[in-house]
């Protein structure tokens, strides 16, 4: 009797419903590698097509034959029937992207109407949640004011910065337009590195420095050398400070430098100077201020910087919280603190004045000085930003201060911003200051 011809139709779940007859074409190192690729940035090209149907094109290249999993008929000789392979993947999470734009706006613009689409992946229940967003606007990250115009320095920095903020920026000494940076989204995005002018960002030590929170192990300060562009410190909440003299490629961790003893859990570098090639002053919290005078190599705690732990019936002395150190060489060296306000030393830490007592007594507010700019014509002239009172000038020193007005001044004192930076452009005989959240 003669068999008929059957068409059997195998319904695919991720396996082979014919396992005896069937086996992957790929090998199998390769075939246990079928997962979801996640692809970087960098490698994803953004197109915005105003003509035809309007759009962004979002494009990321293919997978190539032999990274993905295969599964054929073989060795179907003698089988009467016809055998078909069909069905879907249980996995659907990267054939089915569900994506969503909330707000409308001009692609590219730098102003704070994001044009933004979020995604996510369909499929939930049986695949989990993969989600993220794409920025196709350009929020700002490294600006450079030249020819009486601002330009963005953001070249080998992720396109569209992603809800990126610049936390740490240093510019090098040299003048010749290096700088390094640290990059916070969501997570901390490392150290970053500009070899010079008309170079291109790249990161530098990604595993020592790696994405992380920004409540964890995060980079505080970043400070060249002023003799090398290959050698800068990086400060740390949690691990110390760490520095390189081969331009990031490896790094000496310093915690033993400061102390043998106690946990850096509760430690924060939160200042450094590095105004001369081989003295290096940093900051601890808990505890104090630290000297090196080989280069960073040794260090030696400034035992007689301490205020009161009891402020302000006094007593109880303990180490400052440092926000900012400027060392003037031989004409001082000024450090801003939490509460205190402003401290100077004319005797390479020795000894300390408090540079605050006509305004900080014990009836009025106590101030923390985040930054500090001197004078190069008067070096008695200081001006400083506290964090939520304004910016403030003296002519002596600190012996009398006065409130600056003008557009440093907020009507509702609970919106005064901290005023984060100071610096001199003295080519341009003007001083720059930085207000959070207003303006330069």
């Amino acid at each position: 009797m003669k068999r008929s011809v059957v068409m059997i139709i195998s319904l695919l779940v991720g396996v082979c419903g014919a396992v005896s007859l069937c086996t992957a074409q790929t090998p199998s190192a390769v075939c246990a590698l079928d997962s979801l690729r996640l692809i970087s940035p960098a490698s994803i090209a953004v197109e915005y097509s105003p003509e035809g149907r309007s759009g962004v094109k979002i494009i990321w290249p293919d997978v190539p034959d032999d990274a993905s999993t295969c599964i054929a008929i073989i060795d179907t000789a003698g089988i009467p029937v016809q055998i078909i392979l069909d069905g879907v993947y249980a996995d659907e999470v990267d054939r089915e992207i569900n994506m969503l734009t909330t707000f409308g706006g001009e692609v590219g613009s730098p102003t704070d109407d994001r044009v933004s689409v979020t995604w996510s992946n369909s499929n939930l229940a049986m695949s989990g949640r993969v989600s993220g967003e794409f920025n196709l606007s350009n929020n700002g990250g490294v600006l450079g004011f030249t020819d009486g115009a601002w330009q963005r320095i953001n070249n080998g920095f992720y396109p569209y910065l992603p809800n990126t903020d610049i936390l740490q920026l240093c510019e090098a000494p040299s003048g010749n337009g290096a700088m390094l940076a640290q990059l916070k989204g969501l997570l901390t995005r490392g150290l970053w590195k500009l070899p010079a002018s008309g170079g291109t960002w790249t990161r530098i030590a990604a595993d020592l420095f790696e994405d992380d929170s920004i409540a964890n192990s995060s980079i505080t300060v970043i400070a060249y050398s002023p003799e090398d562009d290959n050698v800068f410190a990086v400060g740390t909440k949690k691990r110390g400070l760490f520095i390189t003299r081969n331009g990031g490629e490896t790094f000496t961790q310093h915690q033993d430098s400061f102390t043998e003893t106690g946990n850096w859990d509760l430690r924060t570098v939160s200042a450094v100077s590095w105004e001369s090639e081989d003295r290096l002053f940093v900051a601890i919290d808990q505890l104090g201020l630290f000297r090196s005078q080989d280069s960073g190599e040794t260090y030696t705690l400034l035992e007689t910087f301490l205020v009161s732990g009891d402020f302000p019936t006094g007593g109880g002395n303990i180490p400052p919280e440092i926000n900012t150190i400027m060392d003037r060489g031989e004409d001082g060296l000024i450090v801003g603190v939490d509460r205190f306000g402003l401290f100077e030393s004319r005797s390479n830490g020795a000894t300390w004045s408090w540079s605050w007592n006509s305004l900080l007594s014990p009836d009025s507010e106590q101030k923390d000085v985040i930054s500090i700019l001197v004078s190069p014509l008067n070096p008695d002239h200081f001006t400083v930003g506290p964090r939520a009172s304004g910016l403030w000038w003296t002519p002596n020193r600190g012996d009398s201060w006065t409130r600056l007005s003008g557009d440093f001044s907020w009507s509702d004192p609970e919106l005064t911003p901290p005023i984060n930076s100071l610096v001199i452009d003295e080519a341009a005989g003007i001083y720059l200051g930085a207000a959070d959240g207003f303006a330069l």
